[in-house]
C-alpha cells in the first residue's frame, strides 16, 4: 500500500486513480438531472393549466347562479323574453368578463338562457329555466348547465 501524502490515509492497491467521478458518470448524472428538471417544469405547467380551469368553472357556476337568482325575482309573465338571451361571465373583479364564448356563437357572449313551459294549466305556468355557459378555455371547449322549475299563478 502506498500513502497519499494530501490526506495522510492509505490507498488500497489496485485503486489508484478511482477516486474521482469519471466523465460518464458525470453525464450520466447530468442527463438525469435535466431529465428531473424537466418533469417537474411539466408538472408545475400542468398544474397552472389546472388552476386556471378551476378558476373559469367557478365563474361560470358563479354567472349562472346569479343568472337564475335574477330571473327569479322577475315576474312569471316576463320570463319568456328572456328565452335566448345572453350573458357575460365577469372575471374575480366582477367587471372584466373572463370567459371566450365558443367560434360560432351568435351574440357573442359565452353564456346563454333558455325558458321553456314545462306545464301549463288554466290558471298556473311551470317553467324550466336553464341557463349554460359555453367557452373556450385554457384546456379547450367546455360547457357548464343549471336548471331550474319556476311557476304559479303569473
Amino acid at each position: 500500500m502506498r500513502h497519499d501524502l494530501a490526506a495522510g490515509q492509505r490507498v488500497p492497491p489496485g485503486r489508484e486513480g478511482e477516486l474521482g467521478l469519471s466523465l460518464i458518470e458525470l453525464m450520466i448524472a447530468t442527463v438525469l438531472t435535466v431529465v428531473g428538471l424537466v418533469a417537474i417544469m411539466h408538472s408545475c405547467i400542468r398544474l397552472h393549466g389546472l388552476q386556471r380551469l378551476d378558476t373559469e368553472i367557478e365563474q361560470a357556476h358563479r354567472a349562472c347562479r346569479a343568472n337564475l337568482a335574477e330571473l327569479r325575482t322577475l315576474s312569471r309573465t316576463a320570463l319568456p323574453g328572456f328565452d335566448g338571451a345572453g350573458f357575460d361571465v365577469p372575471g374575480p373583479d366582477g367587471t372584466t368578463a373572463i370567459l371566450q364564448p365558443q367560434p360560432g356563437d351568435p351574440d357573442g357572449m359565452p353564456g346563454r338562457i333558455r325558458v321553456r313551459v314545462e306545464r301549463a294549466t288554466a290558471n298556473r305556468t311551470l317553467y324550466r329555466i336553464d341557463t349554460e355557459v359555453a367557452w373556450i378555455g385554457v384546456s379547450g371547449r367546455h360547457s357548464i348547465a343549471f336548471s331550474t322549475l319556476w311557476g304559479g299563478a303569473p
